[in-house]
């Protein structure tokens, strides 16, 4: 699982914490202002990753906004403070890096890069980069995949102890699998379905846009799941459905989901309700009731889910417009929560608020703490 960070001066901390039947309001944490990491260029994808093994969280991000855009270390001094950055991919007038994930793909107990490139041509890359344990990393191996990259996602898909790939192909409709041999990558792809240009036949083509790896039912394989959007002005802006695509140890069944959305973020994927079983989750923009928040679906085990409006921009006591989420147990209580970065363009209200919603488990409850940052 990575973290993405996003940097912005001001914005709102939302906190969604799963709690027991108990609700006990609490004072809000306090947070202190650290070094202000200068960035070569303003990233598009940050992860917090311990590259150098030294039990520290450095920075692994995305610098999009260079020309040509770059994968750039920031290495922690373990203080709050960080070492000068050094580029370790350099992207090129004919491939820029779209996305990127961490795993040990060479089982060396290092941490590892795979970045998905977008390209010039017809189709896109990936590039994997060996970690040396000490923050460097080897030459870059690339490996051709179909269609130009919407999403990457990490995960054992044959069962047999390394860490694969799956590269979800925006246009194409497909899903490149890069099945780690231990010393190099196969790669096999096949095409997915979608949902509202295959119900409304002539209208323009859906396109892909995310996609997560996650154990959906509980049975020890790792399923996919992607975000399909309508591509028709007649389904109005930024209509979304999604498809679970369920591991069957020789391929991937496709269900599609009674879940839709207007305007959403990438995916992120985590067990809130500790049943062994992924849920998914995403950040919204949308033109439904609410219009912005949060959603959080809790997976039933069978191919169906539960979802809970976790956050409700809307609201007067809300607060801002979340950009993105994270997860971690940012209480130390072994419970999994959800902090969200929110820009302030909306009524923000700061102090605590607690909202209650009924989650994917029958005995428990969703806290929702909002923190308003000062400037």
């Amino acid at each position: 699982m990575h973290i993405r960070i996003l940097l912005h001066i001001n914005l709102v901390l939302i906190l969604v914490l799963p709690a027991a039947l108990a609700v006990q309001a609490q004072n809000a944490p306090i947070f202190t202002p650290g070094q202000q990491i200068k960035q070569l260029n303003s990233a598009d994808t940050v992860l917090a990753v311990d590259v150098n093994n030294d039990g520290f969280a450095d920075i692994v991000d995305i610098e999009a906004n260079a020309n040509p855009p770059n994968v750039v270390v920031y290495l922690n001094n373990g203080d709050g403070t960080y070492k000068a950055p050094f580029t370790v991919l350099t992207g090129t007038s004919a491939s820029s890096p779209s996305n990127i994930v961490v795993g040990d793909f060479n089982q060396d107990g290092n941490l590892d890069l795979a970045i998905a490139n977008r390209t010039t041509a017809a189709n896109g890359t990936v590039i994997v980069l060996l970690g040396d344990g000490q923050g460097g990393f080897g030459s870059p191996q690339t490996y051709n995949v179909v269609g130009q990259p919407a999403g990457i996602a990490v995960g054992d898909f044959n069962n047999d102890g390394r860490m694969d790939l799956a590269v979800l192909g925006t246009g194409t409709k497909s899903i490149t699998i890069l099945t780690n041999t231990g010393v190099t990558f196969t790669t096999s792809t096949f095409t997915v379905p979608t949902h509202f240009d295959t119900s409304n036949p002539g209208t323009n083509p859906d396109f892909l846009t995310s996609i997560v790896a996650g154990d959906f039912n509980g049975d020890g394989k790792m399923d996919l799941l992607y975000q399909d959007v309508c591509g028709d002005v007649s389904c109005g802006p930024g209509l979304e459905g999604y498809y679970l695509l369920t591991n069957t140890g020789s391929g991937f069944t496709p269900t599609f989901l009674s879940v839709t959305s207007t305007g959403a973020g990438a995916l992120h994927t985590a067990d809130f309700d500790g049943d062994g079983k992924s849920d998914f989750y995403f950040v919204f923009h949308g033109c439904h009731t609410p219009c912005i928040g949060i959603t959080v679906a809790y997976s039933n085990g069978d191919g169906t889910f539960q979802t809970v409006n976790a956050f409700n921009g809307d609201s007067a006591t809300g607060g801002g417009d979340p950009i993105d989420v994270i997860t971690g147990d940012f209480n130390n209580d072994g419970i999994i929560d959800i902090a969200a970065a929110s820009s302030t363009n909306f009524n923000v209200n700061p102090g605590l608020d607690i909202y209650l919603g009924k989650a994917g488990a029958p005995d428990s409850r969703l806290h929702i703490i909002l923190i308003a940052l000062a400037e």
